[in-house]
């Protein structure tokens, strides 16, 4: 009779040809839908395995467009509304995320904490949604991005997670966003340009749309700033430095809002809360590099010419007046059309995925059928309901931030300044934009450093020393 490990061997065996049969298969029939899955099956089994280094290799990756894996930008499934490597490794790195939270006990007691327990519930009232949503493949590809940054925070937030894993993790956050920083002028040579319709000239990044990479470079500038003012470290400067380059190159107005609101948040908590004046000064410091660099011309691309500070104060004084004169490049006739949509069932909505939905009944396709405002569309999905959901469920998250950051340990503030400076990021940027869509560039940044903000209290404070 064989051998346990005879069987192992011989069933491993099996399974390898059988893969490579279906590979062969596959490759005849599409090739990139082939390699697509095959790469999926191996996100797949490595996230199982190792998911920890998973996540790092995703915050280390952050806003880089994979579709050239799979023959380009949604290429695939096209009559379903496209699929390519980006929702591949959606879909199969969730799935093993999720079964690896399931399967392991470790991260079952979180699950009744109020930072889970509230993004559950809000996430169980947008499923519970679907059924009745007008494009409801659309909003199941909505959940699985909002679901993202959970179960960052599910696996990351283990009770035994230890300040050495965290440190090395925001290790290959950094080193991928300074590579991503030095290669990038290699995409904009491959056609990474765009050039609005009033001339203006805006570089993208990592083969994406220059507003996530934006975000991403903007995460980028956060974490490096609190590090340099924990540490006085000059790389890290540099590496600030770098990111704040690429986010004046594209020339995103609501990228530099959410840094001026963002970064003035953690110069004033700093400075109020923990009378950590190093970090205040760093902060407030580079609030004001950005506002010197960015502000004029951003002021040029709102309002058409750079107003005066005399003209911009009376502008503010009558907010009728503001909105209407502010170009909103278009974005102002997507929100009327949502939100008469969202009336027809304020409280409950239309179905997550239904403004899209709402939005293609009504303009071209070429318009990119996105809310542009995350607020408006969960709404319009969800109701007011999922709104208040979504909102406690983030209370929750900036709870854990502030508590954490009252802690005295330097590796404690390493990362609660920045998830609180990601947080209050996001909730800017959802302003204009589609942050929900950007679980790549932006929001899993906030699920990894809110978890790591939870896990920090185990650390030691008997002797913290200096970080390395």
């Amino acid at each position: 009779m064989p051998s346990p490990e005879h069987r192992r061997s011989r069933g491993m065996w099996v399974g390898l040809a059988l893969l490579v049969v279906i590979s062969a298969a596959g490759t005849s029939w599409d090739p990139w839908l082939t390699l697509g899955m095959l790469i999926g099956c191996v996100l797949f089994g490595l996230t199982l395995t190792w998911p920890l280094g998973v996540i790092a290799a995703m915050l280390a990756i952050g806003p880089l467009d994979l579709s050239f894996l799979t023959g380009g930008f949604k290429t695939m499934f096209e009559q379903l509304g496209g699929l390519d490597m980006n929702g591949i490794r959606l879909i199969f790195v969730s799935a093993g995320l999720g079964l690896v939270v399931i399967t392991d006990r470790r991260y079952w007691g979180r699950l009744a904490s109020p930072p889970v327990r509230w993004y559950l519930v809000f996430l169980a009232f947008a499923a519970s949604t679907l059924p009745g949503s007008e494009d409801a493949l659309e909003g199941l590809r909505l959940l699985l991005k909002l679901a993202w940054p959970l179960l960052t925070f599910l696996v990351v937030a283990a009770p035994d997670r230890s300040h050495r894993q965290i440190d090395r993790m925001v290790d290959w956050l950094l080193i991928g966003a300074a590579v991503l920083i030095v290669i990038n002028p290699l995409f904009i040579l491959l056609g990474g340009v765009f050039v609005e319709d009033t001339g203006e000239v805006r570089l993208m990044g990592a083969g994406t749309h220059q507003n996530p990479f934006s975000f991403a470079m903007l995460v980028a500038v956060i974490v490096s700033l609190v590090r340099f003012a924990s540490r006085g470290q000059m790389r890290y400067l540099v590496v600030a430095a770098g990111a704040t380059t690429w986010i004046a190159l594209t020339l995103t107005r609501i990228t530099f809002l959410a840094g001026a609101v963002s970064l003035g948040v953690v110069a004033l908590y700093s400075a109020v809360v923990r009378r950590n004046y190093r970090a205040a000064a760093v902060g407030a410091g580079a609030v004001l590099v950005l506002t010197a660099a960015l502000a004029p011309v951003l002021l040029e691309r709102t309002f058409g010419v750079a107003p005066s500070f005399a003209e911009l104060l009376e502008l503010f004084r009558d907010p009728i007046r503001l909105y209407e004169t502010i170009n909103w490049s278009g974005r102002e006739l997507f929100w009327a059309v949502l939100v008469v949509a969202w009336m027809a069932s304020p409280w409950l909505g239309l179905g997550l995925g239904s403004s899209t939905s709402v939005l293609r009944s009504v303009f071209p396709e070429d318009m990119g059928l996105v809310a542009h405002n995350e607020y408006i569309r969960l709404g319009t999905d969800t109701g007011f309901l999922g709104i208040i959901l979504f909102a406690v469920a983030m209370l929750a998250w900036l709870r854990v931030a502030v508590a954490a950051g009252l802690k005295s340990d330097p590796r404690v503030q390493e990362v609660t300044l920045p998830a609180l400076a990601i947080l209050m990021a996001w909730g800017v940027i959802s302003l204009t934009d589609n942050a929900f869509d950007y679980y790549g560039p932006l929001t899993q940044f906030a699920g990894f450093f809110v978890a790591a903000s939870l896990v920090s209290g185990s650390w030691s404070e008997a002797s913290p020393g200096r970080p390395h």
